[in-house]
């Protein structure tokens, strides 16, 4: 019986598009259900497959080091959830990655679809709860997120770890990306459903930064219908400590052409020479160096510390895609 199992096991995995993924064992999980999935991740499997078409609700926490990956041939596996938080949005995250080690999630969607003007509630921030994450990184983690789409209202992914993404999505309204981690995107597509906040809120004062490299920021098209162009800020501080370095990319009608909003998150307002907000290489109708805040933009910035993310997280084996 074991045997059959390991043999049906490995017929799978040309589904899944996973030969370039490390350690794959033939005793991998093959699920299809949120009975299957909560089984894996409590048996801690080190690697995951989930089945083409297949739709997780609930929320899911992943404690151990695996690779988890959406079967190829088909529609993308999705995890979902409906989730308001009054506190912590890091313990209501649809996937709340927390294990000490590494974790790959591949060919994925995760959502938080926990809407307040689907509800009959404002969806401008009045409601006494507040959608919550789709993806949360903890410090302990070093996550890798290839093809991965994720969306929310608000605050949509948090990074306090190390986490790489490549390709993918994210969507969202308020702070869609923030943490106090070190994040490298790459490649992925921002899709702003509103413009609350910024796209980028960044806590650095314990060395963490975030990266958007080759990113393509565009209006999404199930966002607010009164948006209006030019009104989505790039990056605003979540700490007086904050480094947000932006290059080499897309940026749409729906960005603010000044880029950088001083304003932050809570108390915390830009402060020069420990807020620091730096763009290179950057397209598109969005971007206007005419109208970009120089006041604002740090100007002698070394961007040799950010060209790769092998380059970013200084020759860690894990990042690599």
């Amino acid at each position: 019986m074991l045997l059959f199992r390991r043999l049906a096991v490995l017929s799978l995995l040309s589904c899944w598009n996973v030969e370039a993924l490390p350690s794959i064992s033939p005793d991998a999980a093959v699920v299809s259900n949120v009975a299957a999935l909560h089984a894996a991740l409590a048996k801690r499997a080190p690697l995951i497959l989930l089945r083409s078409g297949s739709t997780f609700n609930g929320q899911f926490i992943v404690e151990h080091a695996c690779t988890i990956v959406g079967e190829r041939s088909g529609s993308a596996p999705i995890l979902t959830n409906a989730a308001f938080t009054t506190s912590s949005n890091v313990d209501s995250a649809t996937l709340y990655l927390k294990a000490k080690g590494m974790i790959r999630l591949e060919n994925v969607h995760v959502l938080n679809t926990a809407e307040d003007h689907n509800s009959g509630q404002s969806a401008r921030g009045k409601h006494p709860k507040t959608p919550t994450l789709a993806v949360a990184v903890s410090q302990s983690t070093q996550a890798v997120l290839v093809d991965v789409k994720q969306k929310s209202w608000q605050d949509t992914f948090l990074c306090n770890g190390l986490c790489l993404l490549e390709r993918g999505s994210i969507s969202g309204w308020v702070d869609m990306i923030y943490g106090a981690g070190k994040a490298f995107l790459q490649g992925t597509t921002i899709y702003n459903r509103g413009c609350g906040g910024a796209i980028v809120a960044w806590r650095s004062t314990t060395g963490g930064s975030v990266v958007l490299n080759d990113v393509n920021i565009v209006r999404a098209n199930d966002g607010f219908a009164d948006v209006k162009d030019g009104t989505c800020w790039l990056a605003r501080p979540w700490a007086v400590d904050s480094v947000v370095v932006v290059q080499n990319s897309n940026l749409g009608t729906i960005v603010n052409p000044k880029l950088w909003q001083a304003n932050g998150a809570g108390p915390f307002s830009f402060a020069k020479g420990k807020t620091i907000f730096a763009y290179r290489g950057l397209r598109g109708p969005g971007y206007v160096e005419q109208q970009v805040d120089q006041s604002l933009t740090h100007h002698r910035h070394d961007f040799s510390l950010y060209t790769t993310p092998a380059i970013y997280f200084n020759g860690a084996t894990w990042a690599k895609v």
